[in-house]
């Protein structure tokens, strides 16, 4: 694999808020816009290093250099929409504040579908209480989760 150059850096952000990038040629753009669509799980290899990455746990993506990937402005424009779909995909996703029995608080980004919430750290049931309004959070405005 050291003999591929690299032409395009990655950076993600997954549901959880974190941040990573990941330098990637032309060919493994290709497979990871597919594995993207297809919600399969991408696998690079550089060098002895091996990298996973789950397209159902990363939020957005973005590409640099596509510039000096290809020159037309056409393939750029392609890009765009790409992208532009990847926050779209995105966009079912909902800020829940978790207020937990175990004293836990924190800020999650979770599926705006979810009825029923799991704390992370002991596991107890929590449910998002839309009757109340939403809070500000760092994220932007959160529900509140409650235990009934």
């Amino acid at each position: 694999m050291s003999s591929k150059t690299f032409t395009v850096t990655m950076t993600y952000t997954l549901n959880s808020g974190m941040k990573g990038n990941m330098k990637l040629t032309k060919q493994q753009k290709l497979a990871w816009l597919e594995c993207y669509r297809s919600s399969t799980v991408f696998v690079n290899s550089e060098g002895e290093l091996i990298l996973g990455l789950n397209p159902r746990l990363v939020a957005d993506f973005s590409f640099e250099n596509i510039e000096k990937m290809s020159g037309d402005t056409h393939q750029i424009e392609k890009q765009s929409q790409v992208r532009c779909q990847a926050y779209d995909r995105g966009y079912n996703k909902e800020v829940y504040k978790i207020f937990c029995r175990c004293k836990a608080v924190y800020v999650a980004t979770l599926s705006r579908d979810l009825d029923m919430i799991k704390c992370k750290y002991c596991q107890t049931e929590l449910f998002p209480d839309r009757e109340r309004s939403k809070v500000q959070t760092i994220y932007g405005e959160a529900w509140i989760t409650s235990s009934q």
